[in-house]
């Protein structure tokens, strides 16, 4: 396996390490914190006064994951190919989930705070913690960090072999030659 990391670029990097911390954040940093002021609501959450990202949004969760893996094999991808064509596609295929995935978690954080049903007909709305805004930043840093990505690629010059070697249709009427290769 030829790896040099000369060919990733930094918005691969960016892409890359933003999709990893998101993991962390959905994983190990709480998202929404439910205060225990009322006497039922402690009774309620007495073990889980917070909430992290995997428990607020599944869907978003599992998308995370998605994006993570297939950040980390354009990584390795660009690391590993002389030829842009393998990132290219798997960068193009991930944009969109990248976006799924910004919309997701922007519409949890910003629009639809949990709420936590104490007894009959009282509820209690769960506050936003750091988590949530750093795991929508950093959303937002993956898909820009993919979309520099996809907007600079190419092969670098050390690496580029000369001319690129052209077929010309034969003209009509005449059969093609076929020529050994050397």
């Amino acid at each position: 396996m030829n790896l040099r990391l000369s060919r990733v670029r930094g918005a691969e990097w960016v892409a890359a390490a933003a999709s990893l911390l998101l993991v962390l954040d959905v994983f190990a940093l709480a998202w929404f914190r439910v205060r225990r002021a009322a006497p039922m609501l402690a009774t309620a959450f007495a073990r889980h006064p917070t909430l992290d990202g995997w428990q607020t949004s599944l869907p978003a969760g599992v998308l995370s994951l998605i994006v993570a893996c297939v950040c980390l094999a354009i990584l390795l991808l660009t690391a590993t190919r002389r030829s842009p064509a393998l990132p290219v596609v798997m960068n193009t295929l991930v944009m969109p989930l990248s976006l799924a995935l910004f919309a997701l978690i922007a519409v949890r954080v910003l629009l639809l705070a949990p709420s936590v049903q104490v007894a009959a007909h009282a509820t209690v709305a769960a506050s936003r913690s750091p988590g949530a805004w750093s795991g929508l930043a950093l959303s937002a840093v993956i898909l820009a960090g993919l979309y520099a990505a996809l907007r600079r690629e190419g092969v670098a010059a050390e690496e580029f072999t000369g001319a690129i070697e052209t077929l010309m249709p034969p003209p009509l009427g005449e059969q093609p030659r076929t020529q050994p290769r050397a």
